[in-house]
């Protein structure tokens, strides 16, 4: 099995929450019990798939608890938390469990076509493989196998549905959810990985380093409002610099997402965001 290579930031690192969504320790030793949900928002059918990114977004300014490791949708998958840090998704199973959710509804995974399920699938692998690695890192192997409550709650590594674990309140991810193809992808997944074909990991951890160019992003529409407010003769408060900051990073992250989709090299797309940031008058008329 390839070697766990964390990213250098998630995505709760690069967009702090405004509510705490995590611990960044945990209490209870992790057991290889990975929780599957789904996040019950609307489906994106249309074109690009922004699920998952609206899923994070609303993570990252939601106004109660709740959180996963890692969210996936046709097109894309989001690491929103480390591994080692305890998520808000399972009320008891925090502490010793990991977290996987679609951005859909339970009744989707019946009704989306094909295509669009067989992608979904292929970018949950994507993230249950980086969970599978990590556990490897701990010592424990995570076998393909569905558990019921009991066997999670006694420690067994594996899978489980949040509605089992939490069948009073949860139903996800539902009667449709297809575990065995879900469990034949996690297995092409890690078997493309033992041979060595990681083009595609090498575009998500590009995406992970964008977050240094990001935060200067920031940075520069911080500055950009205190000089407006400077030259009208007044002071930008800190929330102004904060909303600022915050929809800076947000914006250009939306655009990185949507530009390497379109298959742009990432190397060359973190050039243009560096020249962009150097150039503001010239990016403008682009």
């Amino acid at each position: 099995m390839r070697t766990y290579v964390p990213p250098e930031r998630v995505y709760l690192e690069r967009f702090p929450p405004h509510l705490g969504q995590f611990h960044k320790t945990r209490v209870q030793r992790v057991t290889g019990c990975i929780v599957v949900h789904d996040a019950e928002n609307i489906i994106d059918l249309q074109g690009e798939d922004t699920g998952g990114e609206g899923v994070a977004s609303f993570i990252q300014n939601r106004t109660d608890f709740g959180s996963y490791h890692d969210v996936a949708d046709f097109d894309s998958r989001i690491q929103l938390g480390r591994y080692g840090w305890t998520m808000f998704h399972c009320v008891g199973a925090n502490s010793w469990t990991t977290s996987v959710s679609f951005a859909c509804r339970t009744g989707d995974f019946r009704t989306m076509p094909p295509e669009r399920l067989a992608g979904f699938m292929r970018h949950g692998a994507e993230a249950v493989a980086d969970q599978i690695e990590w556990y490897a890192t701990q010592g424990i192997q995570v076998p393909l196998r569905r558990l019921t409550a009991a066997e999670a709650k006694a420690g067994k590594p594996g899978f489980v549905d949040h509605a089992r674990m939490d069948p009073g309140r949860r139903s996800d991810p539902g009667q449709w959810f297809p575990w065995e193809g879900f469990f034949q992808a996690i297995k092409v997944e890690l078997e493309r990985r033992d041979n060595g074909d990681d083009e595609d990991m090498a575009k998500t951890w590009s995406l992970n380093d964008l977050g240094a160019t990001l935060d200067n992003v920031g940075a520069f529409y911080a500055r950009d409002v205190q000089r407006t407010h400077r030259e009208a003769g007044r002071e930008a408060t800190a929330e102004m610099v904060a909303d600022a900051v915050r929809l800076g990073r947000n914006g250009w992250h939306d655009e990185v997402v949507k530009t390497l989709k379109a298959g742009t090299d990432p190397i060359k797309l973190l050039e243009f965001v560096e020249w962009a940031l150097a150039n503001p008058e010239a990016a403008k008329k682009l």
